[in-house]
């Protein structure tokens, strides 16, 4: 989605909050749409983002999530 792929640009340019708020817009576009791959792209460039920040908290409560939504 080109949500997903603006939101890299964002992260290229050093603007993290604007690349996470892109990266959780896509989705949940995603996620609405059924597209479990782009929801999993998604969630990666989250994570990375979080892992640049050395964010320890969000990764816990997201990733049990992912692991959810996953299952099918």
């Amino acid at each position: 989605m080109i949500l997903n792929e603006s939101g890299v640009v964002y992260e290229y340019k050093y603007d993290y909050k604007e690349a996470v708020n892109r990266y959780t817009m896509s989705m949940h576009l995603a996620e609405k749409a059924g597209d479990s791959l782009s929801v999993s792209y998604s969630l990666s460039n989250i994570a990375g983002v979080y892992v640049i920040e050395k964010n320890t908290t969000w990764p816990n409560k997201t990733c049990s999530a992912a692991c959810v939504s996953g299952k099918s």
